[in-house]
């Protein structure tokens, strides 16, 4: 089976290069190796640059549908919550950069990119339950194989596979490195804690060696919550956090710190990891 462009990764990621690609005309199918669409995840933070790749592929208006439009990110000590900087975003971002600064939760824009896809490259575009272990490149174009047994032959593929990319494994093997850090994350009800009330904004508190985030995620009356935690090992894939573990790592920390982090009711632990660019590949471009 053979098309223009195949692509591998139906996240935020592919899904956007997927749908990017059809508005130049090149028809795509996306590969995802998960059963289905997302049906949990965090927040996620769009900056001014990737608001405008959102907008040209027309989802704006489902952006002010669901997402936050912070008005400020704002730095604090640990200790003490004293304000240490603050960067205006709100209608500064849009004068500034030409599009709003938005947070929502991912499967929100999941969900809006895979409509996005389906609707430029029609209702297969988008292929789950599909996992990548290997591929090869010839004269002719590139062949996927795939878990269970199957072979597609196309003239380019994109990677968005993620730090544990085949697609990249092809051109420079090896494993992502660990950086030491790890990360607990949990979408907590806005309403357990009355002083997030107001303008909406991105909060982080900044501490030794470590930092906790919390913004709010638009309609869903959530606020995501981010904090790092140094490991020796990362956990094995997303994993149940330890609420106890977390509030030790935290003690001394402002109170609005500990209540953010007592509020959550589950927490998903994973690990940090970096990978060094990689080479060119045989197109040396």
């Amino acid at each position: 089976m053979r098309d223009a462009d195949r692509r591998r990764g139906g996240g935020v990621g592919g899904l956007v290069t997927a749908a990017s690609l059809a508005l130049e005309g090149m028809r795509c199918v996306v590969f995802e190796r998960a059963g289905g669409p997302p049906g949990a995840g965090g927040g996620i933070q769009i900056s001014p640059n990737g608001a405008q790749v959102l907008h040209r592929l027309g989802l704006e208006p489902a952006l002010r549908a669901v997402a936050a439009r912070p008005e400020a990110r704002e730095l604090r000590r640990w200790q003490d919550g004293r304000l240490l900087g603050r960067v205006e975003l709100g209608a500064a971002a849009r004068e500034r950069y030409g599009a709003p600064y938005y947070a929502l939760r991912r499967t929100d824009l999941g969900r809006m990119l895979l409509r996005a896809v389906r609707d430029r490259c029609g209702p297969g575009t988008v292929q789950f339950g599909q996992r990548c272990v290997g591929l090869e490149e010839s004269a002719h174009g590139v062949r996927l194989r795939f878990a269970g047994g199957e072979a597609y032959d196309t003239d380019l593929v994109v990677g968005a596979d993620g730090t544990h990319s085949v697609v990249r494994d092809s051109l420079a093997p090896g494993p992502p490195r660990f950086t030491g850090d790890t990360v607990l994350r949990a979408l907590v009800p806005a309403s357990r804690l009355p002083w997030l009330a107001g303008p909406p904004r991105v909060t982080v508190w900044l501490g030794p060696g470590q930092h906790c985030v919390c913004y709010p995620v638009g309609a869903s009356g959530a606020v995501n919550l981010v904090a790092t935690l140094a490991a020796t090992r990362p956990p094995d894939g997303y994993t149940r956090g330890d609420a106890g573990r977390l509030a030790e790592a935290y003690q001394g920390w402002h109170p609005r710190v500990r209540a953010l982090l007592a509020a959550a009711d589950r927490l998903v632990h994973h690990g940090l990891f970096d990978r060094p660019p990689p080479g060119t590949g045989s197109g040396a471009a």
